[in-house]
């Protein structure tokens, strides 16, 4: 079946209204972080209280777009030394990924998730 609508890029003039709200909910969180992802969990955006985030990071290859903030979130070069709760965050990232991928299939997120499964 033909999909109901067509995948257009973010750049996208039809989407410019999209975008503008995404960026009003991204800076309301401030000063708390908040970000937004697209279906494979790459950073589409941000508010500029992520700046810490990405800071210091051991592997910059990371942050080479596109940005995928699971990839990001969980990699030993990334920010998982500095997250106190590793295990339990790692389990719920995990969890999540895994139950998006019984439900899509998506080939690129089952092979997020194997990979992200070798990681420490």
């Amino acid at each position: 079946f033909a999909p109901s609508f067509s995948e257009r890029p973010l750049t996208d003039a039809s989407l410019a209204p999209a975008m503008a709200a995404v960026e009003i909910v991204l800076k309301g969180h401030e000063p708390f972080p908040a970000l937004a992802v697209d279906r494979h969990w790459n950073l589409v955006s941000a508010n500029a209280a992520i700046g810490p985030f990405l800071a210091n990071v051991a592997e910059p290859s990371l942050l080479k777009p596109p940005v995928n903030v699971l990839r990001f979130s969980l990699h030993p070069g990334g920010v998982a030394p500095r997250i106190v709760n590793l295990a339990e965050w790692r389990a719920h990232l995990l969890d999540r990924l895994k139950h998006q991928n019984d439900a899509t299939g998506d080939p690129v997120l089952v092979e997020l998730e194997r990979e992200l499964r070798t990681y420490p």
